[in-house]
């Protein structure tokens, strides 16, 4: 599958150039384009969706329109104490979650976010 990245902005106006900005010097491309410019994530919600996210209510509000989600630990959510607990390792925890979810291998190999199913490459991001 596709991964795109969702990503809300704020109602400054530059908001959105920085995010786009920041998201093509993350992922070393000038041209990168798969992402979402949105605040209502749960529109892209299905079955087959995943959302990895750090908001409680853009989790949940993703799960009742029928997708599901990974709820990113953090200081300000639900997670705060995963968060206390797992320190920098919460991006692994992350990780394993998601494996789960989709009965596939993701691991980091240098830098790169890299999916395997059944021991065959399906993608690679970073």
């Amino acid at each position: 599958g596709s991964v795109y990245f969702l990503t809300s902005p704020s109602t400054h106006v530059v908001s959105c150039g920085g995010k786009i900005k920041w998201l093509r010097k993350f992922t070393k491309n000038e041209k990168f384009r798969d992402y979402v410019l949105t605040t209502h994530k749960h529109l892209l919600a299905n079955p087959n969706n995943i959302l990895i996210d750090d908001d409680d209510e853009k989790v949940n509000s993703f799960e009742r329109a029928g997708g599901t989600s990974i709820l990113f630990p953090q200081q300000w959510n639900a997670n705060f104490k995963d968060y206390e607990r797992l320190g920098n390792r919460r991006y692994l925890d992350v990780l394993e979650k998601l494996e789960d979810r989709v009965k596939t291998s993701v691991t980091i190999e240098h830098g790169l976010v890299v999916i395997r199913k059944n021991g065959k490459l399906c993608g690679s991001q970073g």
